[in-house]
């Protein structure tokens, strides 16, 4: 083979346009599948989600066959509560079903039941220990409160004490004068008692007389409220973790009685619309009761559409944030006797 034969073979191949032009299909492909592979990746942590919302549910059912009613959405360690001190508080129904999400190590060293919930025991076992089961997988927020005395983890996963008078056009407390059946009014917003979880709540499934898989239970408060545009805060109603002087206990503590008023934590009276993002903007003081010591802390997740939702009889619902406000409320509340539309 002659020397300029072999000249014009290495002249062959890919020309620079002939790159940057395959450099550019390529990125444009990755730039395609990017979205489809972040879609799918959100699609396991959803499922993952629910699986573990599952968990509470499945719990919650085992503690009912156990003690013949489900746990008290929080406690002030009172009988038939607890045999601890009642000052400050008790606990949550969360710790009430650590036996029953094969959590007996947290159980038994924390012994709930026969002590506050900031007693230095607990604080010793809890303090940076990571509860898989009480974290959606999808939420941007921060795991554990930055108060450097009580450094427990914050849940994302919240129980339904009932929902607020007018919400969805159904009857319920409204003002700080009025007391019904136990619901009342105060500065960290408003309880309610027609939902299943409340303070020192002994309801049973016979008492749900809407049907347990017509009854809201179990959501998420996965994601950030605003006070402001683009000022995003991490608050839920067992702590938040941007400050070390302002935080709640995390996600063990229940009834605070040592307090005036006393508030009840790791609960939700259902008063405002899911997901409200930048379009409802709350105040950073506790009196719409959307703090980190607030009562009606908004259903929300970073799921693309709406929130998970545990019903009664431990089945998981998506609720979109399209669903109706009378909806919501019929779910949350356990004994209207109304029927409830499709959601």
């Amino acid at each position: 083979m002659s020397l300029q034969h072999l000249r014009i073979r290495r002249k062959k191949g890919f020309t620079l346009v002939e790159l940057l032009v395959v450099i550019a299909i390529i990125g444009i492909l990755i730039g395609m599948l990017l979205p489809a592979v972040q879609q799918v990746r959100e699609a396991a942590r959803r499922t993952e989600c629910g699986n573990r919302i599952r968990q509470l549910g499945l719990a919650c059912h085992n503690f009912e066959s156990s003690r013949m009613r489900l746990p008290a959405g929080g406690t002030n360690n009172a009988a038939p509560f607890g045999t601890g001190a009642v000052s400050p508080g008790g606990h949550s129904w969360m710790a009430a079903v650590t036996p029953f999400l094969e959590l007996n190590a947290i159980s038994d060293q924390c012994r709930f039941n026969e002590q506050e919930y900031d007693a230095q025991e607990i604080i010793d076992t809890l303090a940076q220990t990571l509860v898989p089961t009480f974290k959606c997988p999808s939420s941007p927020l921060e795991e554990f409160t930055a108060n450097q005395n009580l450094p427990g983890m914050i849940a994302d996963y919240v129980a339904i004490s009932g929902h607020i008078g007018g919400f969805g056009g159904l009857e319920g407390p409204e003002s700080s004068s009025e007391v019904q059946d136990g619901q009342f009014r105060d500065t960290f917003g408003i309880i309610a008692q027609n939902g299943v979880f409340f303070n020192n709540s002994e309801i049973g499934f016979e008492d749900i007389f809407d049907g347990t898989s017509n009854t809201l239970i179990i959501s998420e408060i996965s994601d950030f409220i605003f006070i402001g545009p683009g000022e995003g805060r991490g608050y839920r109603p067992g702590g938040r973790g941007e400050q070390t002087n302002e935080n709640s206990v995390g996600w063990h503590a229940g009834w605070q009685t040592n307090t005036s008023p006393d508030y009840l934590l790791n609960c939700t009276t259902l008063r405002y619309l899911n997901n409200p993002g930048e379009s409802l903007l709350f105040s950073p003081e506790p009196n719409d009761g959307v703090h980190f010591r607030g009562y009606n802390a908004p259903l929300r997740s970073a799921h693309p559409g709406g929130v998970q939702a545990l019903m009664g009889d431990a089945s998981i619902r998506f609720l979109q944030d399209s669903v109706s406000l009378t909806i919501l409320a019929q779910l949350a509340n356990r004994n209207d006797g109304l029927p409830v539309g499709d959601f």
